[in-house]
């Protein structure tokens, strides 16, 4: 996670620079923004069902490299259409980065370490993330698009940390039926599933959501 966040975050001191450098509209990064927030909320829980069903690990090590090859067209693709759909593949692996690994430390956790372990985890994704942004921005004063090129560099580098070092688990989520056995849960894996888990949030939680 150090070495995902830390590429995810080397782009985003570029961004305003690779903006003006195309002279384009500033308004523009609002709308980049909003896309690739919209489809983390939507691939999040996607892709971690999808990594329960097929393994964690097969789901996992494919996200930098997605989210690298996405930036690395965003960086050096003339073309806004090309540019809005780089940032919507970028928010999909990035959402499902964060879906996939915290759902893999709390597999591979007993009861009384899950939490320390995720809090680990999530220290090392900012500290990552702040590096990440510092090194983008040095390297965004030579040319803004260098550090989109980076990003491509970084996430090849993170796949092959991901195949090499993490071993693969599967989710044996169970659940009792009517008779009182247990039986495998099924869990939904449509792309609009964030949609029905909102009804099951609390009040607080569905205004933050609905924001």
């Amino acid at each position: 996670m150090f070495f995902c966040v830390f590429l995810y975050n080397l782009g985003h001191p570029a961004t305003p620079a690779l903006i003006e450098l195309r002279n384009w509209k500033k308004s523009i990064s609002g709308v980049l923004l909003a896309l690739m927030s919209c489809s983390m909320f939507i691939s999040s829980p996607y892709l971690g069902s999808l990594a329960d069903h097929v393994g964690m690990k097969k789901i996992f090590k494919f996200m930098p490299l997605i989210y690298g090859s996405a930036q690395l067209i965003f960086g050096f693709s003339p073309y806004l259409s090309f540019i809005y759909l780089a940032r919507i593949i970028s928010g999909f692996a990035s959402g499902g980065t964060y879906a996939v690994a915290f759902g893999y430390v709390s597999q591979i956790s007993s009861k009384e370490e899950k939490a320390k372990n995720i809090a680990k985890v999530s220290s090392a994704a900012i500290i990552g993330g702040a590096i990440g942004q510092k090194v983008g921005g040095l390297v965004a004063l030579i040319d803004p698009r260098y550090s989109f090129g980076l990003q491509f560099i970084c996430g090849i580098i993170a796949f092959l940390l991901i195949f090499t070092i993490m071993k693969e688990i599967k989710s044996d989520k169970f659940e009792e039926n009517s008779t009182g056995k247990k039986q495998t849960r099924k869990k939904s894996k449509s792309f609009f599933s964030t949609f029905t888990y909102i009804k099951e949030l609390d009040p607080f939680s569905k205004f933050f959501s609905a924001l």
